[in-house]
């Protein structure tokens, strides 16, 4: 028969035990860090896009798929850490700009395609800052953390070199000259490389007005601007100042 002073043992033990596991269960978890990955230029519909995440160590990789415009709740179950997606809203579309995902790699492999087509497929490596983000500021990715900008595949619908909606003024209404912006197709997407607005508004936003001759330029520049050649599908020639 056990003494008073056994049982009581055996009280505290499952008692301390009892605490430990409930300590385990509710203490916060690690800090593991994150990586973000900007997507420039952006995903945009239509869809569905098709996520290949490998990171350095692990041997099961992260595959999702995105319905776009996005219904619901993605499904990520297969990746052993947790994976945010960013969208920007333009007007009535959204596009997606970036992720991010919880783990803190030394190297990662980023694959995104769309029926079929790869439109990012990059070997990466992360630089991390030199100062952790706190808990209080991100419960999921708090640890280190790096941003990283995967190389779009050249050739590919979402990037360089881009189809021109215009090479001159005559695809203009309005008297509005046609301006190209190679910047701000890889900032907002390949339909924004180019578009119809007035001379000043172009060159002020740091475009390139597109032309056939010195009489599409305003008139203290010229038809001499060959540079955007390798930026766009079909030649463009831009005005440049005399």
């Amino acid at each position: 028969m056990k003494s008073k002073a056994q049982l009581f043992g055996a009280i505290l033990g499952v008692t301390a035990m009892s605490g430990f596991v409930l300590w385990q269960r509710s203490r916060p978890g690690r800090c593991t860090g994150g990586v973000t990955l900007e997507l420039r230029p952006p995903l945009e519909a239509p869809g569905p896009y098709r996520f290949h995440i490998e990171l350095e160590g692990i041997r099961q990789p992260c595959e999702f798929e995105v319905p776009f415009p996005i219904k619901g709740r993605v499904d990520t179950t297969t990746c052993g850490h947790a994976v945010e997606l960013q969208t920007r809203v333009q007007g009535e579309e959204s596009k997606i700009v970036g992720l991010t995902i919880g783990a803190s790699p030394e190297t990662l492999s980023f694959r995104v395609t769309r029926k079929g087509e790869v439109l990012y497929n990059a070997a990466l490596t992360p630089k991390y800052g030199p100062y952790e983000t706190p808990r209080s500021e991100s419960r999921l990715f708090c640890g280190e953390r790096a941003l990283v900008t995967p190389p779009c595949v050249r050739g590919s619908s979402a990037c360089a070199p881009y189809e021109p909606a215009c090479d001159g003024p005559e695809d203009c209404s309005g008297g509005k000259t046609c301006c190209a912006n190679p910047d701000f197709g890889r900032e907002y997407g390949p339909l924004a490389a180019t578009e119809c607005s007035s001379a000043r508004r172009c060159l002020d936003r740091f475009g390139f007005v597109a032309c056939h001759t010195d009489a599409d330029c305003p008139s203290d520049m010229t038809c001499a601007d060959s540079s955007l050649t390798k930026d766009f599908k079909r030649p463009l020639t831009a005005c440049r100042p005399r």
